[in-house]
């Protein structure tokens, strides 16, 4: 009788313990389909913590909903947890990984990180001219201009009508002080997309440094005129409304 009531005892606490254990993942879904993103964090990590499903699925999505909330140097964090589980997947499997990782490092300001993820997207065959733009930028915040146009231009290859990788490269060639070049590229973007206001804000830059002061200042005010604050914020045109105040 007594080895019965320790034989139930043990089941009904295994039993809690399996319910508990799956009831963090529904509650994660549960507050996550809500938007909770806090609440839904806070299960999650639990769910975690109790190996409630593999972890290669659990830090994946712990690593999603870091990044939807712009907690993007923790997101890469868990992206790169998420790695270590993640036996027997080759280069080319991980390299849509590898792209997450080293973006969300970007855009977390960990710009040597995101160089060493993103140069192991790119090795592994994962095609996505994504990759190649945000190493060009990642080179652009530490200063190496000359790698951010080669990256750049290894976009504009692979996609030379999208209009971001345009306006891009003239943007590096301007960082670069090759101004001719970078209108160019500039001026090409134009005649895609007239509306880009990203295209009035890089022709600014270009005429200021050429020290065109009332040419600057009009395509300042035709970049706002275009949304870049409304959509980008005021960031985008600090140099120039310094300029011209």
């Amino acid at each position: 009788m007594k080895m019965k009531k320790t034989f139930t005892l043990i089941f009904t606490l295994l039993t809690t313990i399996l319910i508990a254990q799956n009831s963090n993942f529904e509650k994660f879904e549960k507050e996550y389909k809500n938007g909770n993103l806090d609440k839904a964090v806070t299960y999650l990590k639990k769910s975690i913590k109790n190996n409630e499903k593999h972890r290669v699925i659990l830090y994946a999505w712990l690593g999603d909903v870091l990044a939807k909330q712009k907690k993007f140097k923790a997101s890469a964090d868990n992206y790169v947890k998420m790695l270590s589980h993640a036996e027997g997947s080759s280069e080319k499997d991980l390299g849509l990984v590898y792209f997450s990782i080293g973006s969300n490092y970007y855009f977390g300001q960990e710009y040597k990180k995101a160089i060493e993820y993103l140069e192991k997207a790119l090795a592994s065959g994962h095609k996505d001219s994504g990759i190649a733009n945000n190493l060009a930028w990642s080179y652009s915040q530490i200063k190496q201009h000359k790698k951010a146009i080669q990256y750049f231009e290894m976009a504009y290859k692979e996609d030379p009508k999208y209009i971001n990788n345009i306006n891009n490269l003239g943007y590096a060639y301007y960082l670069n002080n090759e101004l001719e070049k970078a209108e160019e590229y500039i001026l090409k973007a134009k005649e895609i997309d007239e509306n880009n206001s990203f295209v009035y804000r890089n022709l600014g830059l270009i005429a200021l440094k050429r020290g065109n002061k009332t040419k600057a200042c009009t395509l300042l005010q035709k970049a706002i005129d275009k949304g870049i604050v409304e959509k980008w914020g005021e960031l985008y045109i600090r140099e120039l409304n310094a300029y011209c105040k």
